[in-house]
C-alpha cells in the first residue's frame, strides 16, 4: 500500500529534511512516528529536501506499507498534520506581528533620538547665536567707549601733560590685566598723535590679554624724515587663520584715518599693528615737531 501525505513543520530545531547519523532530521521523526502506527520500518520518500533550520508548508512525501491503515489512523494522521499546519501558520503570524512590533519600536526610538539631536542642535545654535550677539555687543561697547575717550580729549583740548596722565592710565590698565608694556622710542609731540598712539597701545593690550593670552606688548616708535612709524606686537599666541578686525580695531582705524594717518594690521605669522603718521601737516601747529624729553635711544618697560 502506497500512502501519500503532506507535512508542514518548523525546521528551526532540525538539521534539514534528510535523516543523518549525527543530527536529527525531519525524515527520521516522521519515520519513527509511522513505525508506531504501522509497526514497520518504512522509508519515507519526499518530493524535495530542506536545509537546516528551514521551514516547510505542504511538503509532499509518500511511503509503502504492508499494513492496511485503519481510517481512524488516517484521520488521526490527517488531524495531526492539520494541527501542525495550524500551529505553523500561527507561529508565522505571531512571528510577523512580533517583527512588526519590533520594527515599530525601532522606528519610534530612532524618531525620538532624531528629535533629541535636533533639540540639542537647536540649543547649540541658540547658544552660539547668543554668544555671537554678546561678542558683537561687547565690540560695540568697546568701540563706543574708545570713541568717547577720543572725543573727550579732543573737546578738552588736552595738553601734553594730560597725555602723560592718559599714558599712565593705560599702563595701569595693562598691569591690571597682567600685561607689561615695553616702549622703545619717543612719543609724537602733537596731542592728536599722542592720543592716537595711546589708544593703539590700549587696544593692543586688551587684545593681547583677551585673545593672544600673552604677557608683554612691544611698542617701537621711530621718527623718519616725513612720518612717525609706530609698530606694536605682543608675545602671545598667533591669531587664528580667519581672524578679522573687531570693533576696537575698526574704531581705531577710523580715528587714524580722521587724522590722515595710515593703519596697517596683519594677523600672520603674528599680530602686528603699524601706524604711520605724517609730519608735514603738524609742523605749522608746533613749529618744529619736537619730541618729548626722552632721548631717541631710550626704552622704557612699564
Amino acid at each position: 500500500m502506497i500512502v501519500k501525505a503532506l507535512v508542514s513543520y518548523d525546521g528551526f530545531n532540525y538539521a534539514g529534511w534528510q535523516k543523518q547519523e549525527n543530527a536529527l532530521g525531519v525524515q527520521q521523526v516522521i519515520e519513527e512516528a509511522l513505525y508506531k502506527i504501522t509497526k514497520e520500518n518504512v522509508d519515507v520518500v519526499a518530493s524535495g529536501r530542506t536545509d537546516a533550520g528551514v521551514h516547510a508548508f505542504g511538503q509532499v512525501f509518500h511511503f509503502e506499507t504492508n499494513k492496511n491503515i485503519p481510517w481512524k489512523w488516517m484521520l488521526t494522521i490527517a488531524g495531526t498534520v492539520l494541527f501542525f499546519i495550524l500551529l505553523f501558520l500561527m507561529g508565522i503570524r505571531e512571528g510577523r506581528q512580533k517583527r512588526e512590533e519590533e520594527n515599530d519600536y525601532l522606528e519610534k526610538l530612532q524618531a525620538e533620538q532624531q528629535m533629541a539631536k535636533v533639540g540639542t542642535s537647536g540649543e547649540s545654535i541658540e547658544e552660539e547665536q547668543t554668544e555671537n550677539e554678546r561678542k558683537e555687543n561687547q565690540d560695540k561697547m568697546d568701540e563706543q567707549l574708545s570713541a568717547l575717550k577720543h572725543l573727550v580729549y579732543i573737546l578738552t583740548d588736552s595738553s601734553v601733560e594730560n597725555m602723560e596722565e592718559l599714558c599712565a592710565d593705560t599702563i595701569r590698565h595693562a598691569e591690571e590685566l597682567g600685561i607689561y608694556v615695553q616702549i622703545s622710542g619717543n612719543f609724537p609731540q602733537h596731542p592728536s598723535y599722542r592720543l592716537l598712539t595711546d589708544r593703539a597701545i590700549r587696544e593692543c593690550v586688551t587684545n593681547c590679554a583677551r585673545h593672544a593670552h600673552g604677557s608683554t606688548v612691544l611698542v617701537k616708535i621711530e621718527k623718519g624724515a616725513n612720518e612717525y612709524s609706530i609698530r606694536i606686537t605682543n608675545d602671545g599666541d598667533a591669531p587664528e587663520k580667519n581672524a578679522e578686525e573687531g570693533g576696537g580695531l575698526s574704531a581705531l582705524r577710523k580715528a587714524a584715518e580722521s587724522e590722515k594717518c595710515i593703519m596697517q594690521v596683519s594677523f600672520s605669522p603674528e599680530f602686528c599693528l603699524v601706524l604711520k603718521m605724517p609730519l608735514t601737516e603738524r609742523m605749522g601747529v608746533y613749529g618744529t615737531d619736537t619730541d618729548s624729553r626722552r632721548s631717541e635711544d631710550h626704552a622704557e618697560v612699564f
